[in-house]
């Protein structure tokens, strides 16, 4: 499953049920992945709220979260203030299609 957030929390409440709804699939033992872009990246500052605190608990989970480098650079985000085991994609869109269409059976959107 994979689940795709291109907006902050602040700006969008379904950011926030995303990611619950992607951690209570990984406690049913499926595998997850998210992928931010866009506005979305700011979610993965580290300490931020209740998403950034979801994503670092899919990431102890097993769970994969893949950030936007583009969009990272873009909001200024450094690497040091992002949760701790997610990982930058250069060619993110590229990296997005490759995962819908090899990796993921399912995909959320917000």
């Amino acid at each position: 499953m994979g689940i795709v957030i291109a907006h902050t929390a602040a700006v969008h409440e379904g950011a926030n049920q995303a990611v619950n709804l992607g951690l209570e699939a990984m406690k049913r033992g499926k595998r997850v992945g998210f992928f931010l872009l866009s506005d979305g990246v700011f979610n993965a500052i580290r300490g931020s709220g209740d998403v950034a605190a979801g994503l670092g608990q899919a990431i102890s989970g097993g769970g994969k979260v893949f950030l936007s480098e583009e969009h990272l650079l873009g909001a200024g985000i450094p690497g040091e203030k992002l949760i701790p085991g997610t990982e930058t994609v250069k060619k993110a869109y590229e990296e997005l299609v490759d995962l819908i269409m090899e990796d993921w059976d399912r995909v959320i959107i917000c």
